[in-house]
């Protein structure tokens, strides 16, 4: 199927069924049918032939899910513009997609780009009822930008059998719901992380809500008083969920099952949020190389994990239907069980490759396997464990030191919220360990006393060796800890400079 055969199919069996909702704005099954096969009759009267790239600048609304279903029947590719990336990072895209024509959301009037037509969201999704161009059989849908932290921006090519592969793999799992459920949409739809949220859920014929505040405040109001049946949420935003007060006095009628990914998530955030819910929790994994799906845990595991197997809450789950995880060495060899070495993937899910980058493709696409880049194990029971990415390994004195694992012992301390651990230049060793830790409100510690609290669970090699306290941790747009911006200051000036993820 492609994906807009799933709206067509739930058109059908629900033609007045909801859609999607965005505040008091509601779009019916049907509806969504006759908008997107409009808006792909737009896209082709405005120039584009199958495989052209459309660029899209727009923060989430009900159009812009509408706009990857009419680039689906178009045969067009959609290039997603992060909302709160610059002007040069946008035209660094545009630039390398060649992209001929941008969609931009409202708010967004007024940005200039390089020279090419220009439509408006809302007036590509006026056009009303029309009958759908034929689907001419290309294959590219969507061409996703890695983001840009380690360097530049690389665009991954998804074909239709990745992203739609994805959506199955994911609702065959544990997140399939009933049709009719509510979905909440809260992963900026600019980014891979959406699948889990706002694609995935199409397959069961869910109706996804747009979440138009993305205050944790607000966003548990929304699973209590939307009926929330299914909700996909950063860590960065679960974590203080789960402190809002007067959260674990909500009812949560509906709600059945919260995903968390795209960063690790704390085993207190994941107890909490166990507590505060009242609802399935599961972690997952994936890359947007991966239409970002890798693994998951169950319910069942997470579940365990939380009474009896408390290593489990570090894990990212076992692979989803359909997809090989092996773990390999440098010479590509697999390690066995309980041993680190690099995470490689197999699935039909993998991008096609990077567009126009044939020497960064061959080095990630090797035989069929995705190298990913990230370090973890394997357990004996097929249990995948992340422990760091390659380019934020820390060698000291020749050892590897794998900051998940400091960080983790950080955590371990009462008065830590939250942790992270880079590589900083040393005379003798270097790399040595330096910590930023933010501390939970009211706590107070000294960098000495943290140190020799880690002394006491790692290695001399892992302990750090400075620690310093902040009021809260640099991110990305997608809530994961911008190591490179916490390394740079430390590599001003030096020969050798450390990529960061």
């Amino acid at each position: 199927m492609l994906l807009h055969d799933y709206v067509d199919r739930w058109a059908a069996q629900r033609p007045d069924g909801e859609f999607a909702v965005q505040g008091e704005r509601r779009t019916t099954w049907a509806q969504a049918r006759d908008v997107s096969a409009g808006a792909a009759c737009v896209l082709r009267m405005a120039g584009l032939a199958p495989g052209d790239r459309c660029a899209v600048l727009a923060r989430n609304a009900i159009e812009y899910v509408l706009l990857y279903v009419a680039a689906s029947r178009a045969g067009v590719v959609l290039v997603p513009l992060n909302p709160r990336s610059a002007v040069a990072e946008w035209d660094q895209v545009v630039a390398d997609a060649a992209a001929m024509l941008l969609v931009l959301g409202p708010g967004f009037d007024g940005v200039a780009l390089p020279a090419m037509p220009v439509v408006g969201l809302d007036e590509l999704c006026a056009a009303g009822r029309a009958a759908a161009p034929a689907h001419p059989g290309t294959t590219e849908l969507l061409r996703l930008f890695t983001g840009g932290t380690t360097g530049r921006p690389k665009g991954a090519s998804l074909s239709q059998q990745a992203v739609t592969s994805a959506m199955a793999q994911i609702a065959a799992g544990p997140h399939e719901g009933r049709p009719g459920e509510r979905s909440l949409v809260v992963a900026p739809l600019s980014h891979a992380g959406a699948m889990w949220s706002a694609l995935a859920p199409i397959v069961w014929g869910a109706s996804l809500v747009i979440a138009e505040n993305p205050a944790p405040a607000a966003l548990v109001a929304a699973l209590d008083e939307q009926r929330i049946g299914y909700a996909a949420l950063v860590p960065a935003l679960l974590g203080p969920m789960v402190d809002v007060p007067g959260a674990a006095d909500r009812a949560y009628p509906a709600l059945r099952l919260l995903h968390t990914g795209s960063a690790p998530a704390t085993a207190r955030t994941l107890r909490r949020a166990a507590g505060v819910f009242r609802c399935a929790l599961v972690q997952g994994y994936g890359l947007t190389e991966t239409a970002a799906a890798v693994s998951t845990m169950t319910p069942a595991d997470t579940a365990l994990a939380l009474c009896a197997r408390p290593e489990l809450l570090g894990s990212v789950g076992r692979a989803l239907r359909g997809t090989q995880i092996r773990v390999v060495d440098a010479e590509n060899r697999p390690v066995p069980a309980g041993t680190d070495g690099e995470v490689v993937v197999r699935g039909p899910q993998l991008m096609t490759g990077y567009a126009g980058r044939p020497d960064a493709t061959r080095a990630a696409l090797r035989r069929g396997w995705l190298h990913t880049g990230d370090v973890g194990h394997l357990d004996p029971e097929g249990y995948l464990h992340l422990t760091d990415r390659l380019t934020d390994v820390i060698v000291s004195g020749g050892e590897n030191v794998y900051s998940a694992v400091v960080e983790q012992a950080l955590c371990a301390h009462p008065a830590v919220d939250e942790a992270a651990v880079v590589g900083v230049p040393d005379a003798r060793w270097g790399e040595t360990v330096h910590a930023t830790v933010v501390l939970r409100p009211g706590a107070v510690v000294a960098a000495d006393d943290l140190i020799a609290f880690c002394r006491e669970r790692l290695g001399g090699v892992a302990r750090p060796r400075s620690v310093e306290f902040r009021s809260a941790l640099p991110r990305t747009s997608m809530g994961k800890v911008h190591k490179r911006a916490l390394r740079a200051p430390f590599w001003v000036g030096q020969e050798r400079q450390i990529a960061g993820v």
